[in-house]
């Protein structure tokens, strides 16, 4: 008893790790694997072997992930893990994050990650079986997709069965946060599994359903879902119907990314605090005097980690990251998270920004 104690107290499961039914993610030495059941091997295996799967990974597409080959490590995990034959180990990501705290352009740039991940995995044959936002965390380089057990081989490859998921997990609140001031803290956690299109249908007044913002993705949706309701059946019946032409699809994807890209670089920034920088107090000689010694303090520390509260635009977190920081950089205003989202597209660094009312975290 005490042996099998010992062993199983190896293993961490990650409490969020609980609907995916093909496995789920824990923690073991410090390193992150993934049970995966027989079905799910079988299909990465078949992505692994044409050279798609690491591609993906090359490409900054889906988290790094290896098939657990090692005998000796595997044996171990098989007997701690009953029931499960294969294993997964991925790149450990230091920051975890939520969409609610994300700025639109980080939740866009999810989504067109899912989307260009969906187009080449069916071209390989391949699809998603779902398309949550909290699928994508960010690392330094930026989004980043981590359930790969999410992938399968499906026989009908013109539709996309995780479309609805989508929706309400990215297109619905993008839409609402650009033309209906909805914030993404009201959106999900009030459903945290995002709204029905029904639901979103229903937040437009009357005529807006027939403008082409809303036309092909919540209007037309929301008449084939009430018809739908009624012949759950044969919809069913139909998805199972073999279809290997994806090109339908991947004309759709490609029109999706399009205006998900349209729907964040049209957004102007105007927040008071987005302008700080240029609109504070301080005068020419008292702004370099304070980066002064913030980077003589943090050059004497060298903090392996570092929160920024309230980083306007971010210039103290970037002399954090040139210390050598992780940085989570929070701020309840919006449009200054943005501002430094779009500041990090062209200046990387290890700076994670969030937007978080810090007295209602």
């Amino acid at each position: 008893m005490t042996i099998l104690h010992d062993a199983i107290a190896k293993s961490h499961r990650n409490p969020a790790s609980f609907r995916d039914p093909s496995g789920y993610v824990f923690e073991r030495s410090g390193r992150i694997f993934r049970a995966i059941d027989d079905q799910c091997a079988t299909d990465l295996r078949l992505l692994a072997q044409n050279g798609a799967l690491q591609k993906l990974v090359d490409d900054g597409l889906l988290v790094g992930t290896q098939f657990v080959d090692d005998d000796e490590l595997l044996e171990s995990l098989r007997n701690e893990h009953n029931g499960y034959q294969d294993f997964l180990e991925h790149e450990f990501l230091p920051v975890l994050t939520y969409p609610y705290e994300w700025p639109l352009s980080a939740l866009a740039d999810a989504a067109v990650l899912t989307l260009e991940l969906q187009i080449r995995l069916l071209q390989s044959g391949f699809t998603l079986k779902d398309a949550t936002a909290y699928n994508v965390q960010f690392h330094t380089h930026g989004p980043v997709f981590i359930d790969v057990s999410s992938v399968e081989r499906a026989p009908r490859l013109d539709v996309w069965k995780a479309w609805g998921q989508f929706s309400q997990m990215f297109t619905f609140p993008l839409l609402l946060f650009r033309y209906h001031g909805w914030d993404f803290r009201s959106y999900f956690l009030g459903s945290i599994g995002g709204r029905s299109v029904t639901q979103m249908a229903n937040c437009l007044a009357r005529g807006q359903s027939m403008l082409p913002r809303y036309l092909l993705d919540v209007t037309l949706p929301a008449l084939l879902h009430k018809r739908a309701s009624k012949q759950d059946g044969k919809i069913a019946k139909a998805m199972h119907r073999e279809q290997k032409d994806a090109s339908p699809q991947i004309v759709n994807l490609n029109r999706l990314k399009r205006k998900i890209r349209s729907l964040a670089d049209k957004y102007r920034t105007a927040s008071d605090w987005s302008t700080y920088t240029s609109t504070c107090t301080y005068n020419d000689e008292s702004e370099p005097h304070k980066k002064t010694l913030v980077r003589e303090f943090l050059q004497t520390t060298r903090p392996a980690t570092a929160l920024d509260l309230g980083c306007n635009t971010g210039d103290y977190s970037y002399l954090a990251a040139e210390s050598g920081a992780r940085v989570l950089a929070v701020d309840a205003d919006h449009d200054s998270a943005e501002f430094l989202y779009r500041r990090l597209r062209k200046q990387p660094a290890a700076i994670t920004p969030l937007v978080m009312d810090f007295c209602n975290p």
